[in-house]
């Protein structure tokens, strides 16, 4: 073949092969692997890096692009990880279904042990709210906040909705929502009281077990996912769908 002609094969061939990759997304499926078992992942999350952090019933895993790396084997016990969140200071914590709350940073993990002990029960959830208080849902025992080095409890004592909670989100970080098994509850702390609001199937709300709530892109709206009834916006100004 005539060199030019080759020169313009060779580039037209190139021109096809980015636009093949431009309609087509990279995907690749991850196995996580430990002691020749296949792990199930029971939570993911990105942290400011974009690391992948990824839960399992063996232990937290960090995934580089490379090959998942055991942030926990070297734990005194084997954590079952249920839930993360990525503080202000890039310092990852972990939810465990014992109830016990790991830190990570810089690869190093600590035990949150507050005076009052730790939840019980699973962890079911881990929220940071503007005041740089860290909130817990667990499964069974309501919800926690940690404030000026004390752990406090809230539960349907104190009006929560259910304390099976299975989500927390807020919009302005000062109005904690939390999904429970019996809808939704809207807390405020204050400076002497927490209010709480709940919104239920008798205020119209499709199915009273919110599994998930979520950023709708609306400053005053949230999506929320629902056990049997789809998913719904929710106004959280004029508290309702």
């Amino acid at each position: 073949m005539n060199p030019v002609k080759l020169l313009i094969f060779s580039f037209i061939l190139t021109l096809s092969a980015d636009h093949v990759v431009a309609q087509y997304p990279f995907s690749k499926i991850l196995n996580i692997e430990e002691e020749n078992l296949t792990l199930k992942s029971n939570v993911l999350m990105k942290d400011h890096f974009g690391f992948l952090w990824i839960g399992t019933s063996e232990g937290l895993f960090k995934y580089n692009s490379a090959a998942p790396e055991n942030i926990t084997s070297y734990t005194k016990s084997q954590a079952h990880i249920t839930s993360l969140h990525e503080d202000t200071n890039g310092a990852i914590w972990a939810g465990c279904k014992n109830g016990q709350i790991l830190i990570v940073k810089n690869n190093l993990v600590t035990y949150f042990n507050p005076p009052e002990g730790h939840p019980k029960v699973t962890v079911t959830a881990i929220y940071q709210d503007a005041k740089g208080r860290m909130w817990f849902a667990t499964a069974g025992e309501g919800l926690y906040y940690f404030n000026n080095s004390h752990l406090y409890n809230i539960n349907v004592k104190d009006g929560l909705s259910d304390d099976y909670v299975n989500c927390l989100y807020s919009i302005d970080g000062i109005e904690i929502i939390a999904g429970t098994d019996r809808g939704l509850s809207l807390i405020n702390p204050g400076s002497e009281k927490i209010n709480i609001l709940t919104f239920t199937t008798k205020n119209g709300l499709p199915d009273n077990l919110v599994r998930c709530v979520i950023s709708s892109g609306y400053k005053d709206a949230v999506w929320i996912g629902m056990q049997s009834k789809g998913i719904a916006l929710f106004s959280t100004v004029k508290k309702q769908l």
